[in-house]
């Protein structure tokens, strides 16, 4: 009786493909099964990997230098050890940092449990997905740092983002400035974050 939300937000976990051919034949053999990986799709279908293929504020990204970058995420999340079913929070707003964090985790076989709302929110998917490792901004509180750390024992780093690591600011409209300007405070991580968060470029 699980909900699509449900395994989003880890509360259950799929079976295995393997569990659902023994347990429901008939069903399993009506059910088409994706052969391939995303990054195997795009491969596939899109001809022009070096191509600017994605705009973030007037910086482009080709495919493959998406590819690229979604390897060494991959890598940084292994090193950090993220393991095949692991759930990694992801607490912020879109950014071109998800597509590579997006990419890896289906390469080491974990899957992003994305929240922007409450604190509340984000407490329950710390301790749904026990992992070693969450992304958040880093305009943060101190205070909330250690309520994430404190609700989760298993929570080795926090990987705080910021908001102008890609893109070019110079190209942001002035009320996505003004917006982000506002997320940030003397409290926030950004100026003193606990010694096991790391920024974006210590993870890599």
């Amino acid at each position: 009786n699980a909900q699509g939300e449900d395994v989003v937000a880890g509360v259950r976990t799929p079976m295995p493909i393997s569990q659902m051919e023994e347990k429901f034949p008939e069903a399993f053999k009506q059910m088409p099964v994706t052969c391939c990986t995303i990054e195997q799709f795009i491969r596939t279908y899109n001809q022009k990997l070096d191509e600017p293929s994605v705009e973030y504020y007037g910086e482009q990204f080709t495919m493959n230098e998406i590819f690229a970058m979604a390897d060494k995420v991959a890598k940084a999340m292994a090193a950090n050890g993220v393991k095949c079913l692991d759930h990694l929070p992801v607490f912020m707003q879109f950014q071109a940092e998800f597509a590579f964090m997006f990419l890896a985790a289906e390469k080491v076989g974990a899957a992003l449990i994305c929240r922007d709302g409450v604190t509340s929110d984000y407490i329950q998917a710390l301790t749904d997905a026990k992992g070693p490792i969450a992304f958040v901004q880093d305009f943060i509180t101190k205070e909330e740092e250690q309520t994430y750390y404190n609700c989760c024992p298993e929570l080795k780093h926090l990987i705080a983002i910021n908001p102008y690591t890609y893109g070019k600011k110079e190209e942001m409209p002035s009320y996505v400035i003004e917006n982000i300007t506002a997320m940030y405070s003397e409290d926030s991580i950004v100026n003193n974050a606990d010694e096991r968060t790391l920024t974006w470029n210590e993870f890599l």
